[in-house]
């Protein structure tokens, strides 16, 4: 499995997605899923996505589809989904999108270069 999702900890008290590698249309649908379980299950809707070691294979429309359908959940008042930009330039251009798309859906989304500035502006 190319990434994995935990509940969230005392010390991080958001979910917390990791991707590393290729990720396919079928793996990022997958992972938002369970992404959505969790935040259901502990009702915490920050979420801190390492996509650091994450490397592109799922298409633009792919991205586009699962923004759409977390804005369709209607969490937009509490969603907060901090990024950690992947090294890799193509995925580097696909968070990009990610976030341009969920901000202009009216999600809380922004991408950075480090762990410590995304816990920072999460948890603020």
């Amino acid at each position: 499995m190319a990434w994995s999702v935990s509940p969230p900890t005392a010390e991080l008290p958001a979910c917390r997605l990791t991707f590393t590698g290729a990720i396919s249309s079928p793996d990022m649908t997958h992972a938002f899923e369970q992404t959505a379980r969790v935040c259901l299950e502990h009702d915490v809707w920050r979420v801190l996505t390492d996509a650091s070691a994450m490397t592109a294979s799922h298409t633009v429309i792919d991205i586009y589809t699962m923004v759409t359908t977390i804005a369709d959940l209607g969490v937009q008042d509490t969603f907060r989904e901090a990024l950690i930009a992947p090294n890799e330039a193509t995925a580097r251009e696909n968070v990009r999108f990610w976030e341009d798309a969920a901000v202009n859906r009216g999600l809380a989304c922004k991408v950075f270069a480090t762990e410590a500035e995304a816990v920072f502006w999460l948890l603020a």
